[in-house]
């Protein structure tokens, strides 16, 4: 009867063998895949946590300057401000005869009347 040209009934067939080696190889393949794709996001994390580390320290050093340049800014902001002051004291006391008088005494040589002046002789 044609019992030699049929399979043992309890080999798989090769088609059967065929698709479960397929299957085997596609798993293999994904968890490769999924392993590199592992690998490769981990990889960009690291890379991005350096880049953001390596900001940070720049920008704690850059405000630490400014915070400096800050600070001198308004020392000079203070002596200016004292010195529009004593200007303005200044600019009153010009405007007082006192002044006028010392003035015209000191460059000009002038004296009110009564008043005598002595220079020395060498």
């Amino acid at each position: 009867m044609g019992s030699a040209a049929r399979k043992p009934r309890g080999a798989p067939h090769e088609a059967t063998r065929g698709a479960v080696v397929n299957r085997t190889r596609k798993r293999v393949r994904r968890a490769n895949n999924h392993r590199r794709s592992k690998i490769i996001i981990t990889s960009v994390l690291l890379l991005l946590i350096c880049v953001l580390g390596f900001q940070s320290i720049s920008l704690r050093e850059r405000n630490d300057f400014l915070r400096q340049q800050e600070e001198e800014i308004m020392q000079q902001i203070r002596l200016e401000e004292q010195r529009a002051l004593e200007i303005e004291d200044f600019e009153s006391f010009v405007g007082t005869d006192d002044y006028v008088r010392g003035v015209a005494e000191e460059i000009l040589g002038l004296a009110e009347p009564g008043v005598i002046i002595f220079q020395s002789v060498e």
